[in-house]
C-alpha cells in the first residue's frame, strides 16, 4: 500500500480510537457497493501505440505493509470480495477501499 495512505490510515485510526482491523472493515463495508468501480479506478489504464498494449507505469512512491489480525471468517469474506470485484489481490482491494473511505472521511470532517 502507498506509504502516505498507510500514514493517513494510522492517523485516522488513532484520532477515532478505532482498531486497524475495524477501520479496514469499516472502509470495505462503507464502499461495498462500489468496490468493483474503485478497483478498476485503482488499476492503471493500459495504453496502445496501435501495435502493442502496454501497462501505464505507476507513479513511483514508497510502499508500506500493514499487518493486522482479523478473524478467519472476515479474511474469507475479503477473499470473496477480491474475487467478485476483480481486484488483483487483497492489498489491491483494501487500498482501493481505504483510499475512498479516507477521502470521504476527510471531506466529511471539513463540513
Amino acid at each position: 500500500m502507498p506509504a502516505p495512505l498507510l500514514e493517513e490510515f494510522k492517523r485516522f485510526a488513532k484520532r477515532t480510537e478505532t482498531s486497524h482491523a475495524n477501520l479496514l472493515m469499516d472502509a470495505i463495508a462503507a464502499h461495498h457497493d462500489d468496490l468493483t468501480d474503485l478497483v478498476v479506478q485503482a488499476r492503471p489504464a493500459p495504453t496502445s501505440d496501435g501495435l502493442f498494449v502496454r501497462d501505464t507505469p505507476r507513479k513511483a512512491e514508497p510502499l508500506s505493509t500493514l499487518s493486522i489480525r482479523i478473524r478467519a471468517a472476515n479474511v474469507e469474506a475479503i477473499d470473496r470480495l477480491v474475487d467478485t470485484s476483480g481486484a488483483a489481490s487483497r492489498s489491491h482491494l483494501c487500498t482501493a477501499a481505504m483510499t475512498a473511505y479516507l477521502g470521504h472521511a476527510a471531506r466529511g470532517s471539513e463540513a
